[in-house]
Protein backbone atom coordinates (compact mmCIF):
# COMPACT_ATOMS: atom_id res chain seq x y z
CA UNK A 1 0.00 0.00 0.00
CA UNK A 2 1.56 3.43 -1.31
CA UNK A 3 1.99 5.66 1.59
CA UNK A 4 -0.20 8.15 0.77
CA UNK A 5 -2.96 5.51 0.64
CA UNK A 6 -1.83 4.47 3.89
CA UNK A 7 -2.36 7.68 5.67
CA UNK A 8 -5.90 8.32 3.74
CA UNK A 9 -6.88 5.20 4.94
CA UNK A 10 -5.66 6.25 8.49
CA UNK A 11 -6.99 9.43 8.59
CA UNK A 12 -10.76 7.44 7.69
CA UNK A 13 -10.32 5.19 10.37
CA UNK A 14 -9.19 8.18 13.42
CA UNK A 15 -12.07 10.13 11.62
CA UNK A 16 -14.64 7.40 11.87
CA UNK A 17 -13.69 7.15 15.74
CA UNK A 18 -14.09 11.12 16.34
CA UNK A 19 -17.67 10.37 14.65
CA UNK A 20 -19.48 8.34 17.58
CA UNK A 21 -23.18 8.98 16.40
CA UNK A 22 -23.93 9.93 12.01
CA UNK A 23 -26.44 12.20 13.29
CA UNK A 24 -24.22 14.91 14.48
CA UNK A 25 -20.97 16.96 12.73
CA UNK A 26 -18.49 19.28 13.64
CA UNK A 27 -16.27 20.87 11.47
CA UNK A 28 -13.17 23.45 11.03
CA UNK A 29 -12.70 24.83 7.49
CA UNK A 30 -9.41 26.58 6.99
CA UNK A 31 -10.64 28.10 3.89
CA UNK A 32 -7.48 30.33 3.38
CA UNK A 33 -3.66 29.89 3.88
CA UNK A 34 -0.10 29.90 2.09
CA UNK A 35 0.04 25.49 2.45
CA UNK A 36 -3.53 23.25 1.42
CA UNK A 37 -6.55 24.23 2.26
CA UNK A 38 -7.89 22.11 4.67
CA UNK A 39 -11.02 20.43 6.58
CA UNK A 40 -11.19 19.36 9.57
CA UNK A 41 -13.37 17.17 12.14
CA UNK A 42 -12.43 18.62 15.74
CA UNK A 43 -13.55 18.10 19.58
CA UNK A 44 -13.69 20.45 22.54
CA UNK A 45 -13.66 19.81 25.80
CA UNK A 46 -14.61 22.85 28.20
CA UNK A 47 -13.21 23.37 31.43
CA UNK A 48 -14.47 25.95 34.19
CA UNK A 49 -12.37 28.84 35.66
CA UNK A 50 -12.96 26.80 38.67
CA UNK A 51 -11.50 23.55 37.50
CA UNK A 52 -14.05 21.56 37.25
CA UNK A 53 -15.09 19.79 33.65
CA UNK A 54 -18.14 21.50 32.42
CA UNK A 55 -18.76 19.40 28.83
CA UNK A 56 -16.83 17.52 26.19
CA UNK A 57 -17.67 17.63 22.50
CA UNK A 58 -16.33 15.37 19.53
CA UNK A 59 -17.62 15.63 16.36
CA UNK A 60 -20.44 17.22 17.96
CA UNK A 61 -21.51 14.06 20.07
CA UNK A 62 -21.27 15.09 23.45
CA UNK A 63 -18.86 12.66 25.63
CA UNK A 64 -19.59 14.52 28.81
CA UNK A 65 -21.25 16.78 30.44
CA UNK A 66 -23.65 18.70 29.54
CA UNK A 67 -22.96 21.98 31.32
CA UNK A 68 -24.76 22.45 34.48
CA UNK A 69 -28.14 24.07 34.43
CA UNK A 70 -26.54 27.24 35.42
CA UNK A 71 -23.59 27.42 32.80
CA UNK A 72 -20.79 29.67 33.12
CA UNK A 73 -20.24 32.49 30.80
CA UNK A 74 -16.69 31.96 30.75
CA UNK A 75 -14.58 28.97 30.28
CA UNK A 76 -11.58 27.33 29.03
CA UNK A 77 -11.83 25.25 25.90
CA UNK A 78 -9.35 22.87 24.78
CA UNK A 79 -9.88 21.70 21.41
CA UNK A 80 -8.27 19.77 18.87
CA UNK A 81 -8.58 18.32 15.63
CA UNK A 82 -7.41 15.90 12.58
CA UNK A 83 -7.35 17.68 8.75
CA UNK A 84 -7.00 17.20 5.71
CA UNK A 85 -6.36 18.59 2.66
CA UNK A 86 -9.14 19.48 0.31
CA UNK A 87 -7.02 19.28 -3.19
CA UNK A 88 -7.44 23.41 -3.46
CA UNK A 89 -4.57 24.88 -5.03
CA UNK A 90 -2.60 27.82 -3.39
CA UNK A 91 -0.14 30.64 -4.79
CA UNK A 92 0.05 28.72 -8.17
CA UNK A 93 0.76 25.62 -6.09
CA UNK A 94 -0.88 22.53 -6.92
CA UNK A 95 -2.24 19.90 -3.68
CA UNK A 96 -4.32 16.80 -4.40
CA UNK A 97 -6.73 16.21 -1.87
CA UNK A 98 -6.27 13.65 1.11
CA UNK A 99 -2.13 14.73 0.65
CA UNK A 100 -1.30 16.82 3.66
CA UNK A 101 -2.69 15.92 7.17
CA UNK A 102 -2.95 18.45 10.26
CA UNK A 103 -3.31 17.32 13.90
CA UNK A 104 -4.22 20.63 15.81
CA UNK A 105 -4.23 21.49 19.78
CA UNK A 106 -5.82 24.78 20.32
CA UNK A 107 -6.23 25.85 23.85
CA UNK A 108 -8.85 28.93 24.10
CA UNK A 109 -9.99 31.27 26.37
CA UNK A 110 -13.68 31.57 25.91
CA UNK A 111 -16.28 34.07 27.07
CA UNK A 112 -20.08 34.92 26.44
CA UNK A 113 -21.14 38.73 26.01
CA UNK A 114 -24.52 38.39 25.45
CA UNK A 115 -27.21 36.56 25.27
CA UNK A 116 -31.40 35.43 24.56
CA UNK A 117 -34.00 33.61 24.24
CA UNK A 118 -34.61 30.10 26.49
CA UNK A 119 -34.37 26.32 25.69
CA UNK A 120 -33.15 25.63 21.92
CA UNK A 121 -33.77 29.07 20.91
CA UNK A 122 -31.06 30.65 23.36
CA UNK A 123 -28.80 32.63 21.43
CA UNK A 124 -25.23 33.08 22.56
CA UNK A 125 -22.59 35.18 21.09
CA UNK A 126 -18.96 34.13 22.23
CA UNK A 127 -15.55 35.10 21.19
CA UNK A 128 -12.27 33.28 22.58
CA UNK A 129 -8.23 33.83 22.39
CA UNK A 130 -5.62 31.49 22.80
CA UNK A 131 -3.13 29.53 21.08
CA UNK A 132 -2.47 26.57 18.54
CA UNK A 133 -0.14 24.05 17.99
CA UNK A 134 -0.03 22.30 14.81
CA UNK A 135 1.60 19.14 13.11
CA UNK A 136 1.39 18.73 9.48
CA UNK A 137 2.08 15.01 7.57
CA UNK A 138 2.21 14.40 4.05
CA UNK A 139 4.04 11.95 1.39
CA UNK A 140 6.19 14.78 0.08
CA UNK A 141 7.38 16.39 2.73
CA UNK A 142 9.28 15.97 6.06
CA UNK A 143 7.02 15.83 9.11
CA UNK A 144 7.07 19.69 10.92
CA UNK A 145 5.27 21.24 14.02
CA UNK A 146 4.16 25.26 13.83
CA UNK A 147 2.51 27.36 16.13
CA UNK A 148 0.81 30.50 16.97
CA UNK A 149 -2.12 32.69 18.12
CA UNK A 150 -6.14 31.76 17.64
CA UNK A 151 -8.83 33.69 18.13
CA UNK A 152 -12.36 33.57 17.34
CA UNK A 153 -13.54 37.02 16.59
CA UNK A 154 -17.21 36.11 16.87
CA UNK A 155 -18.89 33.14 17.78
CA UNK A 156 -22.76 31.74 17.87
CA UNK A 157 -24.03 29.12 19.79
CA UNK A 158 -28.03 28.40 19.27
CA UNK A 159 -29.64 26.10 22.23
CA UNK A 160 -27.36 22.75 22.13
CA UNK A 161 -27.66 22.40 18.14
CA UNK A 162 -26.26 24.85 16.28
CA UNK A 163 -22.68 26.26 16.87
CA UNK A 164 -20.74 28.36 14.31
CA UNK A 165 -18.05 30.77 14.54
CA UNK A 166 -15.31 32.39 12.34
CA UNK A 167 -11.48 31.76 13.91
CA UNK A 168 -8.29 33.56 12.79
CA UNK A 169 -4.86 31.62 13.42
CA UNK A 170 -1.86 34.26 13.15
CA UNK A 171 1.56 32.43 12.79
CA UNK A 172 4.74 34.10 13.22
CA UNK A 173 6.54 32.14 10.25
CA UNK A 174 4.08 31.39 7.91
CA UNK A 175 3.99 28.77 5.54
CA UNK A 176 5.60 28.01 2.47
CA UNK A 177 5.22 25.69 -0.39
CA UNK A 178 8.95 24.58 0.74
CA UNK A 179 6.98 23.16 3.48
CA UNK A 180 4.97 20.84 1.83
CA UNK A 181 7.51 20.00 -0.66
CA UNK A 182 6.87 21.86 -3.62
CA UNK A 183 8.84 24.61 -5.28
CA UNK A 184 10.00 27.22 -4.01
CA UNK A 185 7.63 30.26 -2.78
CA UNK A 186 8.29 34.37 -2.80
CA UNK A 187 10.64 34.28 0.49
CA UNK A 188 8.77 37.81 2.08
CA UNK A 189 6.23 35.30 4.14
CA UNK A 190 7.76 36.34 7.55
CA UNK A 191 4.26 36.12 9.62
CA UNK A 192 0.84 34.70 8.00
CA UNK A 193 -3.10 35.06 9.12
CA UNK A 194 -4.63 32.21 8.62
CA UNK A 195 -8.91 32.42 8.04
CA UNK A 196 -10.92 29.49 8.87
CA UNK A 197 -14.62 28.61 10.01
CA UNK A 198 -16.24 26.13 12.25
CA UNK A 199 -19.79 24.51 12.32
CA UNK A 200 -21.35 22.24 14.18
CA UNK A 201 -24.78 20.36 14.35
CA UNK A 202 -26.38 17.97 15.98
CA UNK A 203 -29.66 16.06 14.58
Amino acid sequence: MSQRRLWTVAGVLVAIMFVPRPASAYFDWIWQMSGPQMIGITGECRVGLQGRLEDCEIAGAETAGPFSLDPPKRWLALSGGLYFSTGKNAENTDFEAGDEFMLAFDPMFEFITAEGGAGEGKVSLYHGIGATVNFLTGPDFDAFFNGGFKFRPVGLMIGDRFNVSYTLRVYPRGFTAEDFGKAPSSPDNDWEAVHGFTFGVRF
